[in-house]
């Protein structure tokens, strides 16, 4: 064998070694330097003060409901009344940072985290830390993601640039296909599409984004501390919809399901619908075959199919309403008795070009292949010698 092959022999063993060792062995060092640049990342925004609640709307102001309202069978004359929280009226607003504390508060009742959360602070071990970030995020969220779990000191971390732009593009809705409005105050239905039932639509279409996107994370904080801190699995970077994706869902239906003033005040599960209806038609407004006023009817989701490309790093919003409202009912908070979101589920259909591998691990194997490769190939040269 020459000096070449047995140089190139002794490399590549070196590089399976080297890669064998970064996947058994290097798992903590790389969370300990990850945690720590981290810190020095979200201290330097928070210095140079690049955090902030995201814009709402021009009051900044989130309506709350404090009773639990159920139509039955379609009569306006049966529904629930009962205040979850005597000391305070029907209805009344808050902040945007007041709710969002708010959901903290109570998706965290009963875990580790009970009272132990703080919003846009210097990172702490002992808290979900939750951080609404303006200044450059792409070293610390996965691509594309509005909002993330990352792991380190317990922390979810939102870009607001993107947030805002989600609640920009619910402020275009000219029309609404799902939501219908009563008068609690007289039991009268409120016009189709008038003005003062799309502005509260949108309203509470934007606060329940905030809502799913919160619940959700604080489900990956809660059920998923041991896979990013001890086992190195890095949440978010996978093209599919995983066990760990999905059990963060149920978790938030499950929070809401056992909190009255949680399921009162969010009204979570009444503009899921409404949503995904307009997510839809904006899927289908990309395809310049379709006749655009088709778009705009009712019921185009059951008759005309979409295709989602998944991109890495952020399941689309749409996939991630259709989940949580499948959530929501099999934590028995709504019920489809018509079948009709069944069947747009149906219609939608994902695209996964890796299938749901992680990054790390196509790295991984793709440079263990040809670390093989290339011993294979010098002892192959070696017997044509």
């Amino acid at each position: 064998m020459t000096y070449a092959a047995r140089l190139s022999l002794v490399c590549a063993f070196i590089l399976l070694a080297c890669l064998l060792s970064y996947k058994w062995v290097g798992l903590q060092m790389n969370e300990d330097a990850g945690a720590s640049r981290f810190a020095r990342i979200v201290s330097a925004c928070l210095q140079n003060r690049q955090a902030r609640i995201p814009k709402f709307n021009n009051q900044d102001t989130v309506f709350l409901s404090n009773v639990n309202i159920i139509i039955k069978n379609g009569n306006l004359e049966q529904r629930e009344t009962s205040l979850i929280d005597k000391s305070k009226p029907e209805s009344f607003d808050v902040t945007l940072d007041e709710y969002i504390k708010f959901l903290l508060k109570n998706f965290l009742i009963k875990t580790d985290f009970e009272e132990k959360f703080q919003v846009n602070v210097f990172p702490s071990e002992s808290s979900i830390n939750v951080y609404f970030l303006t200044c450059d995020t792409t070293s610390i969220l996965p691509p594309q993601a509005k909002c993330a779990y990352v792991g380190y000191f317990n922390s979810i971390v939102c870009n607001v640039k993107s947030v805002e732009e989600m609640f920009a593009a619910v402020d275009q809705y000219d029309r609404l296909y799902d939501v219908i409005g009563m008068n609690t105050s007289s039991n009268t239905m409120m016009r189709e599409n008038s003005e003062t039932l799309l502005g509260y639509a949108k309203s509470e279409i934007k606060k329940n984004q905030i809502t799913w996107i919160l619940g959700h994370e604080l489900g990956h904080a809660i059920l998923h501390r041991d896979l990013v801190g001890k086992a190195g699995i890095q949440l978010h970077f996978s093209y599919s919809y995983n066990k760990q994706e999905r059990e963060a869902d149920e978790f938030f239906a499950e929070k809401l399901s056992r909190s009255p003033a949680l399921l009162a005040a969010t009204g979570a599960g009444n503009s899921i619908g409404e949503f995904i209806e307009h997510e839809y038609r904006a899927i289908l407004a990309q395809d310049e075959s379709i006749d655009k006023k088709l778009i705009l009817t009712r019921f185009v989701p059951t008759i005309i199919p979409i295709k989602i490309k998944l991109g890495l790093g952020a399941v689309p919003l749409i996939v991630r309403a259709l989940n949580i409202q499948r959530a929501v009912q099999t934590a028995g908070m709504w019920e489809d008795t018509s079948g009709y979101y069944k069947i747009v589920e149906d219609n939608v259909t994902l695209i996964e070009p890796l299938q749901g591998v992680p990054l790390k691990e196509i790295v991984f194997w793709a440079a263990t292949i040809l670390g093989c490769v290339s011993v294979l190939f010098t002892l192959f040269s070696r017997r044509l010698k």
